[in-house]
């Protein structure tokens, strides 16, 4: 039994990925998103330094600077007030991989993020927003 409860807590351990500062992937994620739910600029910027990346078809962004410049651009168009029309339809967590799928309701909009987590870093984020009227 008790060899048991080893195994078991350390896969707990593993599973929730937890960085050298003791953040674990999960936390990293969960903040994030509500950051971005919130339309906070400094709450997304929080878990990326200079070398994380965010990227899309055609163009890519690095360092915090060009990051917050893009997160900017993107309140302009999600944020009515305080209120974010993205809605998270599914986050799926793999170690470092976090899958998320949303949609903006108002412009038929569909879209699928995959973030990479290490050590407490957003290390990647790749970009990826359709139309509903392209998949008809």
């Amino acid at each position: 039994m008790r060899l048991l409860s080893i195994v078991y807590l350390t896969l707990v351990l593993c599973s929730t990925n937890s960085s050298a500062e003791g953040t674990s992937s999960e936390t990293v994620l969960q903040e994030t998103l509500d950051a971005f739910m919130n339309c906070d600029v400094d709450g997304f910027l929080k878990y990326r330094n200079d070398q994380s990346i965010v990227f899309g078809s055609g163009w890519k962004v690095q360092g915090k600077e060009e990051i917050k410049g893009l997160i900017q651009y993107v309140y302009n168009e999600v944020c009515e007030g305080s209120e974010n029309i993205v809605s998270f339809n599914q986050v799926i967590t793999h170690g470092e991989l976090s899958l998320l799928i949303w949609s903006k309701a108002p412009t038929n909009t569909i879209g699928l993020d995959t973030l990479q987590i290490r050590d407490g870093v957003i290390i990647n984020q790749n970009i990826h927003e359709f139309k509903k009227s392209d998949f008809e």
